[in-house]
């Protein structure tokens, strides 16, 4: 270890709270690593944690240490807004549209780097009452951060049915040969009062962005 550093649940910092921390010239076993190397999961007493790998020296080859995405990055939690003394707390609507992400279509897939790429997203309508036109923000993620973004729009949709969005094209130039995620969040500017709220993102698995002419 350079210096003290906290052990976390996953490779992010995201990953609150730690699940504790290692003193600088401690040592642990190294036993895996996230897609891009800078995270290492290590033997943290009778179990395992991962730790940043700015913050350690490591002692022999990692190169055969096997890579994977690690947990998911948890999405940090929205805190409750201040209700005034006196005034009601409002719940929940019990109908209304409830809009779903189900599917994510990428199209050539996985992306190139730095060649753009198709986008048609799938929502449902697991409401009771018919959803109004709204918009889709599709994100590229990697190492659990935002990065390369784009925007397409969805019709109203009526309840129990499912539509697609219009085409997006997205292109990822950054971060080659590394695991990246897509996500989709319909209705970011809740233009929809809907009876749930949470369930408005969708996450793709991880795919590995091609160098395609990158340098």
């Amino acid at each position: 270890m350079k210096a003290g550093a906290n052990v976390r649940k996953g490779p992010s910092t995201a990953f609150e709270p730690p699940l504790g921390s290692m003193a600088a010239a401690q040592t642990a076993d190294i036993i895996g690593k996230n897609l891009d190397g800078s995270w290492y999961k290590i033997r943290f007493y009778n179990g395992e944690g991962w730790i940043a790998a700015i913050t350690v020296d490591v002692v022999g080859d990692v190169n055969s240490v096997p890579a994977e995405a690690g947990p998911p990055t948890p999405i940090p939690a929205t805190a409750a807004p201040v209700v005034p003394t006196g005034v009601p707390a409002t719940s929940a609507p019990t109908t209304g549209p409830d809009l779903v992400v189900v599917g994510i279509k990428v199209d050539p897939h996985p992306f190139v780097c730095n060649e753009g790429s198709n986008i048609t997203v799938t929502v449902k309508n697991n409401g009771t009452a018919a959803s109004v036109g709204t918009e889709i923000v599709i994100q590229d993620l990697f190492n659990g951060q935002p990065g390369a973004n784009t925007r397409t729009i969805i019709g109203a949709i009526q309840p129990g049915q499912t539509a697609d969005s219009g085409l997006a094209a997205l292109t990822v130039a950054t971060n080659y040969s590394q695991g990246h995620v897509t996500r989709a969040i319909v209705d970011p500017n809740a233009n929809n009062t809907e009876t749930n709220e949470t369930n408005n993102q969708l996450d793709s698995a991880v795919y590995t962005l091609a160098q395609g002419n990158c340098p």
